[in-house]
């Protein structure tokens, strides 16, 4: 089993990519920080290490450098800015491509990883626009956007400058509806959604 490092990340980004790699065999230890990585690098064997972009964004290139020198030869990888379906949204970092030829399980490594979050065929339980969503809960888009408003309805954006591309989670849509099924059924609240139990 590889063992991956995955540091930074907003909520959404985080659920995202731990249950694509678990899902997928990986075991992940997930930090906030990059100050956080390196001692825990260093008391643990890691494989490769997932940056999110945002880690690379706060640094500048003289403070990336000598950074990355401390994960030694293991791959470091950073998610783009825009995660988008059919294109590599895992970029190698370090070592460069020309040092990891000679690194053949670690080549094939990041092969795997940069294939794994190719997201239109690699996500295991995620919806990757409203049109799925709505197919997945048997709604309207409109009732789900109005739902997301006035009921938390758990829908995620890879990008807060982009509002139109969304992605959900099975998982967490499963139990938003079980929530406001039991809601609805002790009346509650009366402004809950109707007839949960219909959306499959």
């Amino acid at each position: 089993m590889h063992s991956i490092l995955a540091v930074g990340g907003t909520p959404e980004l985080t659920i995202l990519r731990n249950q694509v790699l678990i899902s997928r065999g990986f075991s992940v230890v997930s930090v906030s920080h990059l100050s956080y990585a390196i001692p825990v690098f260093h008391s643990s064997s890691f494989h490769a290490v997932i940056l999110c972009y945002t880690v690379i964004e706060r640094m500048s290139k003289r403070e990336l450098t000598p950074m990355m020198r401390q994960f030694q030869d293991i791959p470091v990888l950073s998610f783009n800015r825009q995660i988008s379906p059919e294109r590599d949204n895992l970029l190698l970092i370090s070592p460069a491509k020309s040092e990891l030829k000679g690194l053949g399980a670690s080549e094939q490594l990041v092969s795997d990883l940069q294939a794994l979050f190719r997201l239109k065929t690699a996500v295991p339980g995620s919806l990757q626009s409203w049109k799925e969503i709505s197919t997945y809960m048997n709604r309207p888009i409109r009732t789900l956007q109005r739902w997301e408003t006035k009921f938390s309805l758990p829908i995620h954006r890879p990008s807060n400058h982009d509002r139109s591309a969304v992605f959900a989670l099975k998982p967490e849509i499963d139990e938003w509806m079980r929530n406001n099924r039991k809601c609805h059924e002790t009346k509650s609240t009366p402004e809950l959604p109707e007839k949960m139990s219909r959306a499959a």
